[in-house]
């Protein structure tokens, strides 16, 4: 009789009124888990990219690191090689020039 719809009004209200903001009580609490288990999915994943570029970073610093002697290494060999060719350069000209002293000394 409670769910007759010509009696329910009258037999049992107070029952149909708890019954029905039971539901909706039920109803509410199943959307606010809901939301919590979709807010903290969003926060794994915030966490999770955070790691990750936490990680990048960490990487990249040590790849800098790393990269610093070699780097300096370069430069020291960059350098010691344009030294080396503007001696030579150098001696080039020396040695051009002796020729003309000598060509002109014949003359």
């Amino acid at each position: 009789m409670r769910d007759d719809p010509v009696y329910a009004d009258f037999v049992l209200p107070a029952w149909r009124e708890d019954r029905l903001r039971a539901e909706a009580e039920a109803a509410s609490r199943r959307e606010a888990d809901e939301r919590a288990a979709a807010e903290a999915a969003v926060r794994q994943a915030a966490e999770q990219r955070a790691e990750t570029e936490a990680k990048r970073a960490e990487s990249e610093a040590k790849r800098a690191e790393t990269g610093r002697p070699k780097r300096a290494e370069a430069q020291t060999q960059a350098r010691i090689a344009a030294e080396r060719r503007e001696r030579e350069a150098q001696q080039t000209i020396a040695d051009l020039q002796a020729r003309l002293a000598d060509k002109s000394d014949r003359r």
